[in-house]
């Protein structure tokens, strides 16, 4: 336990150290250099979401969008299969768009290689698929008037509730319009579908564009959260309003020498690597690719506001699904109200696919995702994966996700679909 305090606070002092003193954030990296068919191509310390699609033969595209609040957003799509890229009359099929987890971004889902990455599988059953990158994130720090770099600035004044709000209902639009089709299906991890419940609620009229939504591990009440986050959510919820208007753990120098020099496979230290992760997610060493963890925490964490954190930390404590709490005073200017506006999960009317962990997963724990299947309106499948340890980030980087999970997810999307399988 030692080991782990000790690595868990050098990480966070170098980090806090590093943004005043010295370490740079870390650009988002190129994305126009294409590296060959072979992930080991790839210079791990400076790919690129493109980089890593582009290595495994797929094609790659770079698309972005200015939400209606000056948010300039990044997002990628892989357009159609390696196999179907090398025929000229090849038309990307129908869109499928991926919301990314806390802290991640578009790697997420293309880090293991095509035969065990999410994004791959989908592009290899026929879809267009589409990454986002929500607001703050390393390909989304940019913004029409309002600077990154500034502190405590107001480009840092959102949580999740804006990532919903704003930044779903301005993508959907974007790739309807492009692609032609009225209609799409989403695939999200934890946060992703916290933000989509968010985007249902404040833009209801949107579910008629969706066909399906498959939530792995979604949020949407987690009072019986365990773990780290439990632990500071008390901490967390008691930071004052300017403090948590900043930048939280964005990729930097110090970070990737970190987890360069201490998390490489067959170092001593590398279980303490796991170990920090795992007081957060729950305890599943054996599902990592312990070869893989290193390229991992150079796409992970990606940059968010301090003020999401503190947003989750208030849902533990009060146990409810609802906008960020200001205070009754400035909840009142805000909301009208001295409580912060609830989520209505009845106005999630597309069908729901709900992806989830016996137990293990320290941030969606059975008692919160029964309740928040009770009370979405149409639930069409509810899978528990078979294996007792499943943790919250085994749904993207477990070894047996393309065994356990994803035969399972992709056979209801295919039944949502219109791709010809004969």
């Amino acid at each position: 336990m030692l080991v782990i305090f000790a690595f868990v606070l050098f990480c966070n002092v170098s980090t806090f150290l590093g943004s005043f003193w010295g370490f740079k954030n870390i650009p988002p990296p190129s994305q126009t250099e294409t590296l060959g068919t072979s992930s080991s191509t790839v210079d791990l310390k400076t790919c690129s979401t493109v980089d890593l699609i582009e290595a495994e033969g797929y094609p790659a595209e770079t698309h972005t969008v200015t939400t209606a609040d000056g948010y300039i957003l990044t997002f990628h799509r892989i357009p159609m299969s390696r196999l179907m890229a090398h025929n000229p009359s090849s038309t990307p099929g129908p869109p499928v768009l991926h919301l990314h987890g806390y802290e991640s971004s578009s790697a997420e889902v293309v880090l293991r290689g095509r035969r065990n990455s999410l994004g791959f599988l989908l592009s290899d059953q026929g879809y267009d698929v589409w990454l986002l990158n929500f607001r703050g994130n390393v390909y989304s720090r940019n913004h029409t008037d309002l600077s990154p770099d500034d502190k405590f600035g107001p480009f840092w004044n959102f949580t999740w509730w804006e990532m919903g709000s704003k930044d779903l209902p301005r993508v959907l639009e974007y790739i309807l319009d492009l692609t032609g089709q009225n209609k799409l299906q989403i695939v999200g991890h934890s946060q992703g579908i916290t933000a989509l419940y968010v985007m249902l609620d404040q833009h209801p009229e949107l579910s008629t564009n969706i066909s399906l939504v498959s939530a792995m591990a979604p949020i949407a009440y987690n009072s019986h959260t365990q773990g780290m986050l439990r632990w500071t959510a008390q901490f967390l919820a008691d930071i004052p309003n300017f403090a948590s208007q900043s930048e939280f753990l964005a990729p930097s120098e110090a970070l990737n020498s970190i987890s360069s020099k201490y998390c490489q496979e067959n170092s001593t230290t590398q279980t303490a690597c796991y170990n920090f992760l795992f007081l957060v997610t729950g305890f599943d060493l054996e599902q990592q690719d312990r070869s893989n963890l290193v390229n991992q925490l150079q796409h992970f964490p990606a940059g968010t506001s301090a003020r999401t954190i503190v947003h989750f930390a208030q849902m533990i404590l009060q146990d409810r699904f609802q906008a960020f709490d200001w205070g009754e005073e400035e909840n009142q200017r805000r909301y009208k109200s001295s409580h912060p506006t609830q989520v209505d999960l009845k106005k999630a009317t597309p069908p729901m696919a709900i992806y989830v962990a016996p137990g293990n997963d320290y941030l969606a724990q059975p008692e919160d995702y029964t309740r928040l299947v009770a009370e979405l309106p149409n639930v069409i499948r509810l899978h528990t994966v078979n294996y007792t340890k499943w943790n919250h980030m085994d749904f993207i980087t477990g070894i047996d996700a393309p065994r356990l999970l994803y035969p399972f997810l992709l056979e209801e999307m295919n039944n949502y679909s219109n791709i010809d399988r004969k």
